[in-house]
């Protein structure tokens, strides 16, 4: 057990040994370096080969010995030699041929072909689209919508009531006179054969007045007796008989006797009197 710490120890001598003349031969070189250079060219001579040391031989220590240490090893420096420096050895990068590595913290070198030098990335510019305005529509022209008339069908006969200063007023009686009312045609020709219906309101029909049938001028009469307020409503009621398909109702608005009012100017009257009434009835179709 002794012996292998005696043969640790000395192999630790031997290595600090060794590291305190790569510290002195570095030193040398440091120093050769800072002094300025002679002018003249400095002989080349060869450096001292170191011998390496014998192999130890471990050896059994008597008791109560101590092991003897070797001697430290000298070494001899020969005046005027200088060291030369020497390059560490350069990696070749196996990515790119011909590039050399360069020790951590310095630049890499391209040694083979042209030198690469490092671009800035462009900086991407956004290309906006110019917005294109669609043409407007054109608005498609509308028809004109054409008012369409409501057409109101005509009755079979229609009809008009009319009061003349000159003939309706009457002291003494009223109704429909014969000598303007009749019934005529769409051409304004006289129709015979019609019989007119009068009657008033809450009449019922038993009471109707039925005038007589024209004759071939188109007349008729319906007489009702003494001038009184009176209202009453009249219509075409037949034709040769038969009951017609459709017609007007007439309201008439009869007027008793007032004064003057149901005298003619003729007779020194105002004519405004309606006792008479004139009835005209025109056949359509």
């Amino acid at each position: 057990m002794k012996i292998k710490i005696a043969v640790v120890i000395f192999s630790l001598l031997v290595l600090a040994a060794i590291g305190l003349l790569m510290v002195l031969e570095e030193h040398d070189v440091r120093l050769v370096a800072v002094a300025p250079t002679p002018t003249r060219t400095p002989t080349k001579t060869p450096r001292p080969t170191l011998s390496l040391l014998p192999t130890l031989t471990p050896q059994t220590p008597s008791p109560g010995s101590r092991p003897t240490q070797p001697p430290p090893t000298t070494v001899t420096r020969v005046p005027g030699a200088t060291a030369t420096p020497q390059a560490p050895p350069t990696r070749t990068s196996s990515a790119y041929p011909g590039a050399t590595e360069a020790p951590t913290g310095q630049p890499t070198t391209v040694t083979s072909g042209t030198a690469l030098t490092p671009q800035p990335w462009p900086t991407p510019v956004p290309t906006i689209p110019t917005p294109t305005r669609s043409p407007a529509p054109t608005a498609r022209p509308q028809p004109t919508k054409t008012p369409t008339a409501t057409l109101i069908p005509l009755k079979q006969f229609t009809g008009e009531v009319f009061w003349l200063s000159t003939y309706s007023p009457n002291c003494g009686s009223m109704g429909i006179g014969k000598r303007f009312s009749k019934v005529v045609d769409a051409q304004g020709k006289p129709v015979a054969g019609v019989v007119i219906r009068l009657w008033w309101p809450d009449a019922n029909p038993a009471q109707y007045i039925y005038s007589n049938p024209t004759g071939p001028d188109g007349s008729f009469e319906i007489s009702l007796g003494i001038p009184q307020d009176f209202t009453a409503y009249v219509t075409v009621h037949s034709h040769w008989g038969n009951p017609v398909e459709s017609s007007d109702v007439l309201t008439i608005q009869f007027q008793a006797a007032r004064g003057k009012d149901c005298l003619t100017p003729a007779d020194g009257g105002t004519g405004l009197g309606h006792q008479w009434a004139i009835v005209v009835f025109k056949k359509q179709w």
